[in-house]
């Protein structure tokens, strides 16, 4: 259900960003599923109180965690 809302999200902003704010195991589950993980390896993702993680998801490509975990210069992404 995760993936699927954010992705319900992604499609309704097609021009702009998505920022998703939620619990750290809602966010384990997401980049466990964009990394081809499976979700029995969840708990191997460590996600920091207010961290930021950036998922690219390009219409018709895959998709790209290009950042996890992050929780220093959050202004660059705005």
């Amino acid at each position: 259900r995760t993936t699927a809302a954010v992705e319900d999200l992604v499609s309704k902003h097609p021009k702009g960003k998505v920022a998703v704010v939620s619990h750290s195991d809602v966010i384990r589950v997401l980049l466990a599923n964009y990394l081809g993980m499976p979700l029995d390896l969840v708990h191997r993702l460590d996600v920091l109180p207010a961290s930021v993680s950036i998922i690219d998801l390009p219409k018709g490509g895959p998709p790209r965690v290009s950042v996890i975990n992050h929780v220093a210069d959050i202004e660059r992404w705005r």
